[in-house]
């Protein structure tokens, strides 16, 4: 008995994980449309977009450190990427479909909002 409560306790447990998985996995997609329309935008502004200077940035650095090393190698530091805290908490499935409708309607709301600036 206590060996078919522990498989059903692993299920649950799966079927969170796999849920969690799904939800950050759906995110990341997002972010990765929400980045892709951002650099459109700074692109049809004729802004440079930080990837390209960062690019230019890091090209110029490299010349630069090559000039100034001598000979010998020392040893190179490497920057470090900022980390962003996640929020993995578990909610049940009405709090994150109220939660999915609330970013919805924000982003509905956002379009809207760059739209009207860009067409005004």
């Amino acid at each position: 008995m206590s060996e078919l409560k522990e498989l059903k306790r692993l299920r649950d447990e799966e079927r969170t994980l796999m849920n969690i998985a799904s939800k950050l996995s759906d995110q990341l997609n997002r972010m990765k449309v929400e980045e892709l329309a951002l650099l459109s935008m700074l692109h049809k502004e004729g802004l440079p977009d930080k990837s390209e200077e960062n690019k230019e940035e890091e090209g110029e650095r490299e010349e630069e450190e090559e000039d100034q090393q001598p000979s010998t190698s020392q040893p190179v530091t490497e920057e470090t990427e900022e980390l962003v805290p996640l929020d993995l908490s578990v909610h049940n499935l009405q709090q994150v479909e109220r939660m999915e409708e609330e970013e919805e309607d924000f982003e509905d709301d956002d379009l809207t909002m760059m739209m009207t600036q860009i067409n005004g």
